[in-house]
């Protein structure tokens, strides 16, 4: 059972993704009028922060302390290596980031103009205290195919993906520590 802190609970295919502080589970619907809902743990380890874990579709990702991970609604267990997706593709960046920062990140999911499907983690390099650095990983092509970028540089508090009232596209904002959208 899930006896540690919630970080995180989230949209996991037919089920609720939840990402707790030492391990990850899901919450089933079972129909049974007496126990409607059922807890499956799915691993020993956990999610890194309260907004790290993005849904999309039967997938979802989330990042821990060594890197990116992603689980799928079929799965009735992970491993941590099994689970990690970014592997040697980024080390050297990942390496260099202040892992105590890691908590206060927030993915989002941006669809761009070009139809390419991205999630977003704002991070902090070094022993910086600010995100000045982005996580971008391509999902377009599917499980197994995702594609990673840095964007350096950046004073990026957060991020947020919305829709334009008048031309309905999908826009990227993004806000600073001091301020700025």
């Amino acid at each position: 059972e899930c006896r540690d802190f919630i970080w995180q609970l989230g949209h996991l295919g037919a089920s609720i993704f939840v990402g707790c502080q030492n391990s990850i589970g899901r919450v089933l619907y079972t129909g049974d009028s007496t126990t409607p809902f059922r807890y499956n743990q799915l691993s020993d380890f956990g999610i890194e922060g309260a907004h790290v874990y993005v849904a999309y579709g039967p997938l979802g990702y989330f990042l821990s302390r060594r890197g990116v991970h992603r689980i799928e609604s079929t799965q009735a267990g992970i491993t941590y290596e099994s689970s990690m997706i970014s592997g040697r593709r980024l080390r050297t960046t990942w390496d260099s980031l202040n892992k105590a920062r890691i908590k206060y990140s927030y993915g989002t999911l941006y669809r761009t103009s070009n139809g390419n499907t991205l999630i977003l983690w704002p991070l902090t390099s070094g022993s910086g205290t600010i995100h000045d650095t982005v996580l971008v990983m391509d999902i377009t092509d599917g499980p197994g195919n995702e594609r990673f970028a840095w964007w350096l540089g950046w004073d990026s508090n957060a991020m947020a993906a919305v829709s334009n009232s008048s031309t309905l596209a999908e826009e990227l904002l993004k806000t600073t520590t001091t301020g700025f959208v």
